[in-house]
């Protein structure tokens, strides 16, 4: 998506980077593109986040699944409702927090696969909201194309919720597969 603004300003960064005398990434896989891209290898310096209070854990029936984020084609929202169908059979609820360009098809989709009473789209929330949904919640789902560290992956496991997101870029940097989330990989099929 951002090709375009590389060859733009690539020329003109590249002397900054090279003279620079330390060079950071928020992950190993920005890192990497640093690295592939101006031949710099950054140090990694993860995003960091606002300690909470240890959350409260609670075992439900239900399990309690978010997203947040823009409703984008980055973020790849049609894939999640698309899994979500496939396991209709199990007890789960979806909180969708964010909106954007997808959302109307998102919630169409879940209409026509016949999830829509558990798929809840609330848009944009305050942070204080946020947090409470995540208290709340029992995995935070990313079904993104890619991503170079997202801050919402580095906060929830500080809310105790497993990620299951899709094997990209810097989720392999929270994500240790088994313990604290699973990773899934991206196919043709997939969307």
């Amino acid at each position: 998506q951002t090709d375009h603004l590389f060859r733009l300003v690539g020329r003109l960064v590249a002397p900054i980077w090279h003279r620079a005398k330390a060079v950071t990434a928020v992950s190993r896989f920005v890192a990497g593109l640093a690295a592939k891209a101006y031949g710099v290898e950054p140090i990694v310096v993860p995003n960091g986040v606002r300690l909470v209070a240890a959350p409260r854990l609670s075992i439900l029936s239900r399990g309690r699944i978010l997203m947040v984020g823009r409703l984008s084609i980055q973020k790849n929202p049609l894939l999640a409702i698309r899994a979500l169908a496939l396991i209709r059979e199990m007890d789960w609820s979806l909180d969708v927090i964010g909106d954007g360009p997808l959302r109307t098809e998102m919630e169409a989709l879940a209409r026509h696969e016949g999830i829509a009473d558990r798929v809840t789209v609330h848009g944009w929330l305050s942070e204080a909201q946020v947090a409470e949904r995540m208290a709340e919640s029992d995995i935070l789902l990313l079904t993104s194309l890619q991503e170079g560290l997202p801050m919402v992956a580095i906060e929830a496991p500080q809310w105790g919720l497993a990620i299951v997101s899709s094997r990209i870029g810097g989720v392999h940097d929270i994500v240790d597969e088994g313990k604290n989330g699973f990773l899934c990989e991206l196919t043709a099929a997939a969307f």
